[in-house]
Formats: structure tokens, C-alpha cells, sequence
């Protein structure tokens, strides 16, 4: 008896592994899926799962991340389109200059870029990435008058930087039709 038990056993078991085994297969799981997500090369088809693990452009990356905070807040504020098209470049601009300004002591760094790089490819060079980068090229140097010369010049060009980024958050804050959608702007932290 115990014998027959076991057997019965043994074949529920082995049903139900031949299940999961097809199961697992279907769902991309198999000898194909682990080919996708465990290294594919860069410009082989596949496209988005190869792009996820890393292939993504910087640039392609911090646009991504710029419309899911301007997504945010238009849920947030609940804005008509017309109030809409009216607050959403005064937000971009204090996004973007709010990234320059916390960025700016990392040139060559943002998005995993190694340093050497140039730091934003694309896009043009602000005063304040260009300020930065001089003063890293003379810390590298060890010469100390021209680290105090470009830390001086980076003082200001930072500077100037907050000084836009305050203007540009008065102007988000002119777009705005109301105490609550200030208050939430300043709970989100693009106003103060």
C-alpha cells in the first residue's frame, strides 16, 4: 500500500513540475528570456529590455525623469490647459535650473557618465558646468593660485546660476492661479 501511495505521489509531482516548467517557459522565463535580461549586446534586437540594464542614452534618461516630474505635478496642481500651458515652462526652466546648480560640483558624473566625459553631449554648456569643470582641471593640476582663481570664478558663475533660478521661480509662482497650487509647488520643493 505504502508503495502505491508513493508512487501516486511521485507522478502528481512530476505532473505538476512538467506544468510549472511550461509555465515558466511561456512567461519568458526559459532559455529565451534568460538571453534578453542576462547581457544581451548593445544594438542587437531586443530594444527596450537591453535598454533597461544600462544601454540608455544620459540624455534620453534625464528627459524621461523631467516628464515624470512635470506629470507629477500637473496631476498634483490639477491645472486646466489653459493654466497648464502657461505654468509648464516657467516648471521646466526651475527643473533645469535647479539640476544645473545641484549638478555643477559633479561635471562629467550625472547619470553614471565617467569623469573625462563630456558632460553634456547634447545640450549647451552653462556657465556654471563650464566654471566647474575649469576649476576641477585645476584641482587636478595641484597649482593652488589657479584653484583659487577657479574656485573664485565658480563662486560666481554658481552664483549668478541661483540668482536665475530664483527669477525663474518667481515666474512659476506669477503662472500659478492659486494658494494651493503654490503650496503644493513649495511641499514638492520647486518653490520656497
Amino acid at each position: 500500500m505504502s508503495t502505491k501511495k508513493m508512487l501516486t505521489g511521485l507522478t502528481l509531482l512530476t505532473i505538476l513540475a512538467i506544468f510549472a516548467a511550461q509555465s515558466y517557459s511561456q512567461q519568458g522565463g526559459g532559455q529565451e528570456g534568460r538571453g534578453r535580461r542576462g547581457g544581451q549586446q548593445a544594438g542587437q534586437a531586443g530594444g527596450p529590455a537591453g535598454q533597461q540594464m544600462g544601454q540608455r542614452d544620459p540624455e534620453q534618461m534625464r528627459q524621461m525623469m523631467l516628464e515624470r516630474q512635470i506629470q507629477r505635478v500637473k496631476q498634483a496642481l490639477n491645472p486646466t490647459d489653459e493654466q497648464w500651458a502657461k505654468i509648464e515652462p516657467a516648471l521646466k526652466k526651475v527643473i533645469t535650473l535647479t539640476q544645473q546648480t545641484n549638478r555643477a560640483g559633479f561635471p562629467g558624473q550625472a547619470f553614471g557618465r565617467q569623469q573625462g566625459q563630456t558632460e553634456e553631449a547634447n545640450e549647451e554648456q552653462t556657465e556654471l558646468a563650464k566654471a566647474a569643470r575649469e576649476l576641477r582641471t585645476a584641482i587636478n593640476s595641484g597649482d593652488a593660485d589657479a584653484i583659487k582663481t577657479k574656485l573664485e570664478a565658480f563662486r560666481k558663475a554658481r552664483e549668478e546660476a541661483l540668482k536665475q533660478l530664483t527669477e525663474a521661480k518667481k515666474e512659476l509662482k506669477a503662472t500659478l492661479t492659486g494658494v494651493q497650487q503654490e503650496a503644493e509647488l513649495v511641499l514638492m520643493g520647486y518653490l520656497d
